[in-house]
């Protein structure tokens, strides 16, 4: 029942009155809420003044504009088995997300995407050469850049062939 501004953010006092009543955190303070983003390393939530929001916008039906960023040469994006031929022909695409998500950092895009697939792997995206083109690229928090959908021809990605070792007895 919350109504979000066209940037996401909601009144924390609406916020904190939903909290209370809908669960049985009645107790719950703005402080309490304050502690929860401020805990998350990846920054998931933005306080603004007496307003907050979720950093990604996920669950967001209109898009959350963020200013445009000028991005390094190379971001990382994890890729589990499924996703890695179908970026290879049409690139990356946000999959029910707002953005498609990149990272600075290439262990943290693989370990994300392990989360989801052991055997996953990480794209390279060449950035700078997307943003050039035309893609634009958006930094909402420190090391994650958010983008429209990255063509293929942008995209690294390491070929692998043959089988999955089997097992020895």
């Amino acid at each position: 029942g919350l109504d979000p501004d066209d940037e996401g953010f909601v009144p924390f006092e609406d916020l904190l009155r939903v909290i209370r009543e809908e669960s049985r955190l009645t107790w719950a303070e703005r402080a309490d809420v304050e502690a929860i983003a401020a805990a998350n390393g990846r920054k998931r939530f933005e306080i603004r003044g007496d307003s907050i929001r979720a950093t990604y916008g996920h669950s967001f039906a209109r898009a959350i504009l963020y200013p445009k960023a000028d991005p390094p040469d190379e971001l990382y994006a994890g890729l589990t088995r499924g996703q890695v031929e179908v970026a290879r022909l049409q690139g990356l695409k946000p999959e029910g997300r707002q953005y498609v998500h990149h990272t600075e950092d290439r262990q943290e895009a693989e370990d994300l995407a392990k989360r989801k697939d052991p055997e996953a792997t990480v794209v390279t995206v060449r950035a700078r050469e997307a943003a050039a083109a035309g893609v634009p690229f958006h930094r909402p928090t420190d090391g994650i850049y958010l983008s429209g959908p990255i063509g293929p021809d942008f995209l690294d990605l390491a070929l692998k062939f043959g089988r999955r070792q089997r097992r020895t007895k």
